[in-house]
């Protein structure tokens, strides 16, 4: 440190954090400290944000709104708080419908999704973060995280209607989904997919499943993303005046649809499960079995909503469980900073559990039955 009263701030980076140490080399008297919020969102293009009597509710939508703008520098990043400071894709997606709700950000995703188009492999995949940094180049195609290249515009265009932006994208998405096409209902890349039953314990029942685990598998939520992405084809293409091509996606949505009802259908469980390279299904109700009613998927199954309330289904005093509580392979463990398929509740596979429920209490023909049960869940 120099003599005398100076001024310090960092260059060419930015901190996401709660509290903040700092330490001298000599002794020092601090006359103030003051943290700068940076962002790439004008105020004056964020919404009014709500305030409720539940102060509780009110630190929520805070949180939700800073946690919006220390993500939305440059590039709609994962988290602002330590090196993994990067633009992946499916942080994206799944916040792009609460960005649109906290500000106008379609200048903003709409000059992402041309980074994304810039990253575009000559296969037609999406990567899993843009820009692409080297570590990544060539890692394919990702159930979710490369599915962001067709559901964020999607998402702008039924929030802001604008065309002109999807036109541009449109031929992108086409290349991505001639790239689907040739997967079908299955998926070789399971990045960061800890929730498969295949990435279970050490179990014995299980290493005939992690054998295989690189091979092709019918993962229940990844077809049901492809069929979900394929209905927003569907859409948009109509949206944009290509009526065949429209008709072509509809048609193409019924029979993957038709394909998952029948290979992911297990009927002695009452579920959908995932099921492996020769067509033998996890023998485990796990959480994403409810992921078709979460997407809308066209089904005539009825989903068993009574395991998200039985305590050997998934119901457990902290939480939705993943996998069913009676299932053998299930355990507690909370070791380190472990991803683990059997125990701790995952956020996301409960959202889409709970989702699920209201999606069918929507259109169930006896919606009182199970109200309660969702009621219970929030």
């Amino acid at each position: 440190l120099r003599e005398g009263r100076q001024a310090d701030r960092p260059h060419f980076t930015f901190f996401g954090y709660r509290y903040a140490s700092l330490t001298a080399t000599k002794q020092v008297r601090i006359v103030s400290l003051e943290s700068v919020p940076v962002t790439s969102i004008a105020a004056e293009k964020e919404s009014p944000m709500l305030v409720t009597g539940n102060e509780k509710v009110n630190r929520l939508i805070a949180n939700v709104r800073w946690g919006f703008r220390s993500n939305y520098l440059e590039v709609p990043t994962d988290c602002p708080q330590r090196d993994e400071r990067l633009g992946w894709t499916a942080d994206t997606m799944a916040f792009v419908s609460a960005a649109e709700y906290s500000a106008d950000v379609r200048d903003f995703l709409w000059k992402w999704l041309k980074d994304l188009r810039d990253c575009q492999g000559d296969d037609g995949t999406f990567p899993v973060l843009a820009p692409l940094v080297w570590a990544f180049h060539g890692y394919g195609a990702v159930t979710g995280w490369s599915d962001a290249g067709v559901i964020v515009p999607h998402r702008l265009w039924k929030r802001y209607g604008e065309r002109a932006p999807l036109e541009e994208h449109w031929p992108a998405m086409v290349r991505y989904m001639d790239y689907v096409r040739t997967r079908g209902a299955q998926d070789a890349q399971p990045y960061g997919d800890w929730l498969s039953y295949e990435y279970g314990a050490d179990m014995e029942w299980l290493k005939p499943v992690r054998e295989q685990r690189q091979l092709p598998r019918k993962r229940v939520l990844n077809a049901a993303y492809r069929v979900w992405i394929g209905r927003m084809m569907a859409e948009m293409a109509e949206a944009i005046g290509k009526a065949d091509e429209a008709a072509a996606w509809r048609a193409e949505h019924r029979c993957l649809a038709e394909t998952v009802n029948r290979l992911c259908w297990d009927e002695k469980l009452g579920f959908f499960v995932s099921a492996d390279p020769k067509g033998e299904q996890c023998p485990v109700r796990e959480l994403h079995g409810y992921a078709p009613w979460y997407f809308g998927m066209p089904t005539t199954k009825r989903p068993d909503w009574s395991q998200l309330s039985d305590p050997q289904g998934f119901a457990a005093t902290y939480g939705l469980t993943f996998p069913e509580r009676r299932a053998k392979g299930f355990r507690i463990a909370y070791d380190a900073h472990e991803c683990l398929w059997d125990g701790p509740v995952w956020p996301f596979a409960t959202s889409i559990a709970i989702t699920a429920l209201m999606n069918d209490l929507h259109s169930s023909p006896t919606p009182n039955t199970y109200i309660s049960l969702f009621s219970s869940l929030l």
